[in-house]
């Protein structure tokens, strides 16, 4: 329905569906894996060099975080990692391209909470880091 005839159009227009080739898949598998990885092993600098230092936003509802900078991320994930047990941030699907995705993971119980949880997270990035 458009605002300015209160009409839906005869046809709906049309969209425009970047191509992902397999290698920029690969690649963007690649780098998730990587901060995944870094994240479960408790290694904050393996973490946060993934991070552009700038921009960087870093918002999580679940922690009802809403960091605008690498610095407060940093500080933050510093102090949570320290107090990990042995647990893991699993990597379950990725849908997206080297530009950004939405990333669905799942945190067994211990990391944020008693709980396993299963989440949604978009990113986005840029020279090969992600900025949010």
């Amino acid at each position: 329905m458009t605002k300015a005839t209160g009409v839906f159009p005869a046809r709906p227009p049309e969209c425009v569906v970047p191509s992902t080739s397999p290698t920029q898949h690969l690649l963007l598998q690649e780098r998730l894996v990587r901060l995944f990885r870094h994240k479960s092993a408790q290694d904050l600098e393996g973490t946060m060099a993934l991070f552009s230092q700038r921009p960087c936003t870093y918002i999580d509802v679940t922690l009802d975080w809403d960091l605008g900078s690498w610095t407060k991320l940093h500080d933050s994930l510093a102090q949570y990692m320290s107090g990990w047990p042995n647990s893991a941030s699993c990597l379950v699907r990725i849908v997206g391209d080297l530009r950004s995705a939405v990333v669905f993971f799942t945190d067994t119980p211990g990391l944020f909470g008693s709980s396993e949880i299963t989440l949604a997270g978009a990113v986005d990035f840029e020279e090969g880091r992600t900025p949010s």
